[in-house]
């Protein structure tokens, strides 16, 4: 009595999948189909990081990256549509003018794990996450050999120290 038989619970795992789903890094070429509000992981390159403002008590920052899968999955054109990432950082205000980044990792390929997909931004043709207090990073150098995140790290360095043109963000931002 209470016992779950090994037929029965094979049954169930079957039905619900398995318990542990590995973590593996999203691209942005296949970004609109992760649902609003799910967590993800991705790695790219830093294109451009906002300066720190004040919004309702909060120190605000944006910074905003590409992973490059547009341009190297053959998709490449003149759009630029679609391949970048805004991602949103916030604190509340501690008294302190401090950055979460500075300008210095622009240019730079960063993990991010624990991210949160928000509403894209129709007009700018991007998408849009938040960081959360569980969001992390990890600069490419410093991430380890078995980390999810690092061949998707390692194909935005490659993309990046290639001859490819830049993106031109402030053309897209402003």
């Amino acid at each position: 009595m209470g016992l779950i038989s090994k037929q029965s619970a094979t049954k169930s795992s079957q039905r619900e999948g398995p318990f542990f789903t590995p973590r593996k890094a999203v691209e942005l070429s296949h970004f609109g189909e992760i649902p609003l509000a799910s967590e993800f992981d991705i790695a790219g390159l830093i294109l451009y990081v906002g300066n720190v403002y004040l919004l309702n008590d909060q120190n605000r920052q944006w910074l905003f990256l590409t992973d490059v899968s547009k341009f190297i999955s053959g998709e490449e054109s003149e759009e630029q549509d679609d391949c970048l990432l805004a991602v949103n950082f916030s604190s509340p205000t501690t008294g302190e003018d401090s950055a979460f980044f500075n300008s210095a990792v622009s240019g730079h390929i960063v993990g991010f794990s624990n991210l949160v997909k928000r509403q894209k931004d129709q007009t700018r043709h991007m998408w849009v996450a938040e960081a959360t207090e569980s969001s992390t990073y990890t600069l490419s150098h410093e991430m380890p050999k078995k980390s999810h995140l690092k061949e998707a790290a390692n194909s935005a360095e490659k993309w990046a120290s290639s001859s490819h043109p830049v993106l031109d963000i402030t053309e897209i931002l402003f």
